[in-house]
């Protein structure tokens, strides 16, 4: 069991890096500038004295013991690498961003994304100029009640009420304030009336002018697209390949998300992977097929060279979104090895091509999708390679058309099976972690969406792709248009299914922490040695279950509060909401597990007054919610849960000895809060830390 690991040792460090970018991002304040490189010299030096250690004996207990340091050494290095490729990327993106709310002024720039399918258009403004600011921000999101000739590339002025970007609403939800920091978004907000075009030069930068020519472009092909193919599948298939969203109505992203198709709209390593295997594929036969070429030339190298072209080309197109840049990585790798005379697909490509990305953009390491896409593909290159060995011991398969299609078929359809099924265990505790849902019909959507992607929708792309600049590639868009409009049709009949989707709380972090350890135990080691993954994998899931959940959630600005009521065998949720704080509240019960359906049905707490409300916890507590100054008088009760809207008097938690108290000054300083009844105390955690981080929303 041992030997079969020979080489594996290494993958580990990709790993540790992608740890220690992590750890960065989540450390309770700013370490020093030089503590990542010190601490990565020092691992470095001991790794290197411990390997080096002098022993007369290779195989005695104080050698081997030296060797297992020095790898514990270097995998320390590897974290402090990926430690301090996040300071490095953290001080790199650093720009001007809003602290107060401005406006209304008048903003000035260019174009680079305009979401034009949205109830009020969206446009993300590269700043020249904003009335009265002195540090401008690189980029603003305006919303605006129509866009007109406004297109991508060009010149704009709006007059808007600008605002800093939020944070996080709870503790665990969407932190929109990190995400806008590393894009180097400093500010959003709407307009009043319609933004008009500017009447200004384009920028002086060159990049600048670049990424404005892309946007035009990628606007362009979209609106080829559309009007080739008109209606629902014809958004999706802009959106394919553009990257652009803004034409898909609501109801098509709502059945793709809930069906498990979800990914399909995202340009990821799906569709990066399709373009170019196709395109590798495609180039490979037309060379094979010259006699004088195929002869005399690698033209599989060829081949591959071309691959990764029409990939990159695809990447400018589709808007070079983080997703799209991870996938890109992990094709260049793989095209890279075919180059260099090594196999495309192994454990060990995909993990330089993490390191690859985690050093390039770190930040993206805790973010829902480089998780995903990195788990699901560890979990199917370690199938791949298990499936590849068993198929070498095999005998070939048996001679004849009827009996060779059989047998092929057969290994296509365990293939798509196995391939769904590896996929969706890797990345279903990142999808509970961040989106708290679960798609029932993930399988057999996927299995159906397979072959009508691989077959129809990709080719279609391609040659859309390639003949358009001709004039002649609306019949591939129409083509594409059609096969998504099934597909559509496919993922609605799944996700209108009344269980089609399952809401689930939360998990505690340590639990995610288990799984996420699982997975790289099973992937990045070989046989039997693997099968030790089920025991963390098993105690996450135990710890999952038997955690104790949060039993008061409630909103950075105070306009929603969901709270468990009741003893354990009757209790129910309960919420109280302000006007127009429904989607607060939905985001509230989706953290608490709650679908929209269930809080629909959640009623407000039976003992409510002007002055406060009342109830009790599930573990028999009271709590209240605090509306007025009487509402203190009523809620001054030993070993309560308060949370009021009013600040209390000084003294006012000790003179009355409540669990907890949280009042309208923590919530405006560090965002929403959720509130756990452990048996030793009361829990509360807030959205923001107490130490203000970079990113930190403000």
């Amino acid at each position: 069991m041992i030997e079969a690991q020979a080489g594996r040792a290494i993958l580990w460090l990709p790993f540790a890096v992608m740890i220690g970018a992590a750890s960065y991002f989540a450390w309770p304040f700013e370490p020093p500038v030089w503590g990542g490189p010190a601490l990565g010299l020092a691992a470095c030096a001991a790794c290197l004295l411990l390997a080096a250690a002098p022993s007369p004996d290779p195989a005695s207990p104080k050698r081997v013991a030296c060797l297992i340091a020095a790898a514990l050494m270097a995998g320390l290095a590897a974290g402090a690498l990926g430690f301090t490729a996040g300071q490095w990327r953290a001080a790199a993106v650093q720009s001007p961003r809003l602290t107060v709310p401005i406006g209304p002024v008048g903003v000035e720039g260019w174009v680079v994304e305009a979401a034009m399918g949205a109830s009020r258009p969206r446009l993300k403004i590269l700043v020249r100029e904003i009335e009265g600011v002195e540090a401008l921000p690189r980029y603003v999101e305006i919303s605006t009640t129509q866009t007109g000739a406004i297109q991508p590339g060009r010149a704009v002025r709006c007059f808007a009420i600008l605002r800093p970007v939020d944070g996080a609403m709870a503790p665990g939800a969407y932190d929109a304030a990190f995400n806008a920091y590393f894009e180097r978004v400093g500010g959003t907000g709407f307009s009043y009336g319609a933004c008009r075009p500017g009447m200004f030069e384009a920028p002086d930068n060159q990049w600048d002018n670049a990424l404005l020519t892309i946007a035009a472009l990628r606007r362009a092909v979209t609106e080829t697209i559309a009007d080739a193919a008109p209606g629902r599948g014809g958004a999706v298939a802009a959106a394919l390949v553009t990257g652009d969203l803004s034409l898909i109505d609501p109801a098509t992203t709502l059945a793709f998300r809930n069906s498990g198709l979800g990914h399909m709209l995202s340009v990821s390593g799906l569709h990066m992977g399709l373009v170019s295997g196709i395109a590798y594929a495609a180039l490979h036969l037309v060379f094979a097929l010259i006699g004088p070429l195929a002869l005399r030339y690698p033209v599989r190298k060829w081949a591959a060279a071309g691959a990764l072209l029409v990939t990159a080309f695809y990447l400018v197109l589709s808007g070079n979104s983080v997703p799209a840049q991870r996938a890109f990585v992990l094709i260049g790798v793989a095209m890279g090895a075919i180059l260099v005379n090594r196999p495309a697909i192994t454990m060990r490509g995909l993990a330089v091509a993490a390191l690859i990305v985690t050093l390039m953009s770190p930040d993206a390491v805790v973010t829902p999708g480089f998780q995903m896409s990195f788990a699901a593909s560890a979990a199917l290159v370690a199938a791949f390679e298990d499936h590849a060995r068993r198929r070498a011991n095999q005998p070939v398969a048996a001679p004849g058309l009827l009996i060779g299609a059989l047998q092929r078929s057969w290994d296509w359809l365990f293939g798509a099976l196995l391939a769904s099924a590896v996929a969706g265990l890797a990345s279903d505790p990142f999808a509970l972690m961040h989106f708290q849902r679960m798609a029932i019909y993930a399988l057999p959507i996927n299995l159906v969406a397979t072959p009508v992607t691989s077959l129809l929708i990709a080719p279609a792309a391609i040659v859309g792709a390639i003949l358009s600049p001709f004039g002649w590639g609306d019949p591939a868009w129409a083509l594409m248009g059609s096969s998504l409009d099934f597909l559509i049709a496919a993922a609605s009949v799944f996700a209108d299914r009344p269980e089609a989707v399952r809401y689930l709380p939360r998990p505690p972090e340590i639990a995610f922490a288990l799984c996420i350890f699982a997975i790289a135990w099973g992937c990045l080691w070989r046989g039997a040695l693997r099968w030790i993954a089920v025991a963390p994998f098993v105690a996450g899931i135990a710890i999952y279950a038997t955690a104790p959940r949060p039993v008061i959630w409630m909103d950075g600005g105070g306009q929603a509060l969901l709270a468990r009521a009741g003893q354990q065998n009757g209790a129910r949720w309960t919420v109280l909401a302000e006007r127009g704080a429904a989607f607060e509240t939905e985001r509230l019960g989706q953290l608490a597990g709650l679908g929209p359906n269930d809080i629909a049905l959640v009623a407000p707490p039976e003992r409510c007054a002007p002055s406060h409300c009342a109830w009790r916890t599930t573990n028999g507590r009271d709590a209240f919610l605090v509306i007025t100054d009487a509402g203190l008088q009523n809620a001054c009760v030993t070993n309560s849960i308060v949370v009021t809207k009013i600040r209390a008097p000084p003294g006012w938690r000790e003179s009355c000895r409540t669990a907890a108290l949280v009042g309208p000054d923590e919530l405006s300083r560090r965002g929403g809060v959720s509130i756990t009844e452990r048996p030793a105390a009361v829990e509360v955690r807030f959205a923001r830390r107490e130490i203000p981080r970079a990113w930190t929303a403000r």
